[in-house]
């Protein structure tokens, strides 16, 4: 079984995020300052909050900006997926705000703001992205709890969701190696289930909870350790904004199945 080589993936779909189209709906995130230019792992986790939340919307996702003369930044930030702008708009929708720098925010251009707590790690993200890739970091951020406490680098969670990455990959490349079949009544269980999930993760992350809301998908994933294409294909779309590199590999790979 191939495992999944996130490298290539991320490489492959990066390109095709930096041609997406405009809108007229715009975020913005506000980093913490800093004096280097390589990107740490605290604002990595602002941006990723920011574009998970622009992810969301799938009929139309709106521009991210961060006001940077960091001629770097826009780079560094789509390695983790995230495409960003570094011009400014008329006003915000959303506004990502690190709690200890509400004063950077022009208060009068932005919409709904998200004070997230401080990252208390100081370590640049391109220590990480080689060996864990951008959608692990992206799951260890949104799933560590509420975005308005502080918290460090845990390097076991950070492995338990590499880890997590592998497993879903390896079901999607036994739907094309196997065609695993289940039984009338198996399917129609994880269509209802499929349908209670749903409602539960749109609840959740409506709530602001986008950590729970992974949490029931993690969960359900280790309770469903076969699943039949279709039910495979509802769960990456709602991975989608947590892992999107990894979310767009397996729809493409079984888009033809």
């Amino acid at each position: 079984m191939i495992r999944y080589n996130h490298r290539i993936a991320e490489r492959k779909w990066k390109s095709v995020w930096f041609n997406s189209e405009e809108t007229d709906r715009h975020y913005l995130t506000v980093l913490v300052p800093n004096a280097g230019d390589d990107l740490n792992l605290e604002n990595a986790r602002l941006l990723v909050y920011a574009d998970f939340y622009r992810r969301l919307n799938q009929r139309e996702i709106p521009s991210l900006h961060c006001l940077s003369t960091n001629e770097l930044l826009p780079p560094q930030a789509l390695d983790l997926g995230v495409l960003l702008q570094t011009n400014s708009a008329s006003d915000y929708d959303l506004c990502v705000v690190p709690r200890d720098y509400l004063h950077l925010v022009d208060i009068q251009t932005t919409g709904k703001i998200l004070a997230c707590g401080r990252f208390l790690t100081e370590a640049p993200v391109s220590d990480f992205l080689p060996d864990y890739g951008a959608d692990a970091l992206r799951l260890f951020f949104l799933f560590q709890g509420p975005p308005q406490r502080d918290y460090q680098l845990d390097i076991w969670a950070l492995g338990g969701a590499f880890r997590f990455i592998q497993r879903l990959w390896r079901m999607a490349v036994r739907i094309v190696e196997e065609s695993p079949s289940l039984s009338l009544m198996s399917l129609q269980s994880i269509e209802q289930d499929i349908q209670v999930l749903c409602r539960d993760i749109h609840s959740r992350i409506g709530a602001n909870k986008p950590h729970t809301a992974l949490a029931a998908l993690m969960g359900f994933v280790s309770e469903h350790p076969l699943l039949p294409r279709d039910a495979l294909i509802e769960i990456v779309r709602l991975m989608e904004p947590y892992t999107p590199f990894l979310s767009a590999e397996i729809l493409d790979l079984l888009q033809d199945v």
